[in-house]
């Protein structure tokens, strides 16, 4: 699964915790099985989700004067949980754009990649393609091999 299917299921999961009729077991049934299929499962992120509970026997319960929110205390927990895997995967995402990038940097002019990145910024996936294709098509073939080469070494390490 690509990473921006994985940090949309993780958007999902944490869009769970703001419901209503909010599960905490079942939530944390499908958080941990999430997060164990994205990061492994040794990952310290799925104890921390097994050890949430709501702790309605607490001290600062029986003080009437505490603030203390034990639904609100958990449901901010599994909220941050969510929230550091999300921008976990964003910043690997950017580092794999950033080595494509670089290889494209290291072999093609300034205006090709100029080029290039306006070609990306278009919205219209269809276009998006046609557009790259072309752009790509217009390329020597030793070069194109030479990048493609780069890439697939780039992206074993």
């Amino acid at each position: 699964m690509k990473v921006s299917g994985q940090i949309e299921l993780l958007i999902k999961q944490r869009e769970k915790v703001d419901q209503k009729d909010f599960d905490l077991e079942a939530w944390k049934s499908t958080a941990t099985a999430l997060i164990s299929k994205i990061f492994g499962k040794r990952d310290p992120r799925v104890q921390t989700i097994l050890n949430l509970k709501i702790d309605y026997g607490s001290w600062a319960l029986r003080d009437a004067s505490s603030t203390y929110d034990p639904v609100a205390t958990c449901k901010n927990i599994a909220r941050d949980v969510m929230d550091m895997s999300i921008d976990e995967l964003k910043a690997e995402e950017r580092d794999d754009q950033s080595d494509a990038f670089t290889i494209l940097n290291n072999h093609l002019t300034g205006t090709q990649m100029r080029d290039i990145q306006a070609i990306l910024s278009i919205k219209n996936k269809k276009i998006l393609k046609t557009d790259l294709a072309a752009k790509l098509q217009s390329l020597k073939a030793p070069l194109l091999a030479k990048i493609l080469g780069d890439l697939l070494e780039a992206d074993k390490k």
